[in-house]
């Protein structure tokens, strides 16, 4: 795990995770990510990091909580820089 390889949110590795997660949800059909909508995307980011990070299942598919923690904050980290860039990162 990235994070307990001593890895800062914002390094490169775990802004790389964040970017493979958001590509995968490009690829889903009916998401805001797959139509390119930047407020939904953010807002929908967001939103499973809040479910990473509280519900304990997730948990469990982390590893740990802090694990689970960890990936929701570097997403959110990661869609606040989509959020203030000139480019949209989630068009491809």
């Amino acid at each position: 795990m990235i994070q307990q390889e001593g890895q800062e949110l914002d390094s490169v590795i775990a802004q790389e995770h964040a970017v493979v997660y958001v590509e995968w949800l490009k690829e889903i059909p009916g998401t805001p990510t797959h139509t390119g909508d930047r407020a939904k995307s953010s807002d929908m980011i967001r939103g499973f990091a809040d479910q990473y990070e509280t519900s304990p299942e997730f948990h469990v598919a982390f590893g740990t909580p802090e694990a689970a923690r960890f990936a929701a904050n570097a997403l959110r980290l990661y869609v606040r820089g989509l959020d203030h860039s000139s480019t949209d990162g989630l068009r491809g």
